[in-house]
């Protein structure tokens, strides 16, 4: 099982400011087949609460900032995002959920998968004995 990491990033930088990418191969694990944007979240809203059973996702906070929760199966994991936090690349079979969203919070989510309803798992007891399943 794989914990949620941020993305070494390249950066390109001057007098015009600063460029920060990242390019399959090389830096992204995958090659995104899905692009989605969370935005207008309204005070005290919880996103996600689910975890993919194959599905990676990259979370790129653009504005404003959130906290992100993820549970592997054996340890909870925390991490406050915002545009100089870096991207963070989440693996399959983590259960998360997106919290504590800013008035101006844009969240830019790169997928690995097309959406598919199958292979969301939205159930944490669910999400607790296939991972503990996993592990066997």
């Amino acid at each position: 099982m794989t914990e949620p990491t941020f993305i070494e990033l390249g950066l390109a930088e001057d007098h015009r400011g600063r460029l920060e990418f990242a390019e399959y191969p090389s830096r992204l694990p995958f090659l995104p087949q899905r692009l989605f944007v969370i935005s207008e979240v309204p005070a005290g809203a919880i996103r996600g609460e689910h975890a993919h059973s194959s599905t990676s996702q990259i979370l790129i906070c653009t504005s404003g900032s959130l906290i992100a929760h993820f549970y592997d199966g054996s340890s909870n994991r925390q991490f406050e995002l915002s545009p100089s936090s870096g991207w963070l690349l989440v693996p399959p079979m983590n259960f998360g959920k997106l919290t504590h969203f800013s008035k101006n919070c844009v969240l830019v989510v790169m997928a690995s998968e097309a959406y598919r309803a199958d292979e969301y798992i939205s159930d944490l007891d669910e999400f607790k004995r296939l991972v503990t399943k996993e592990t066997k």
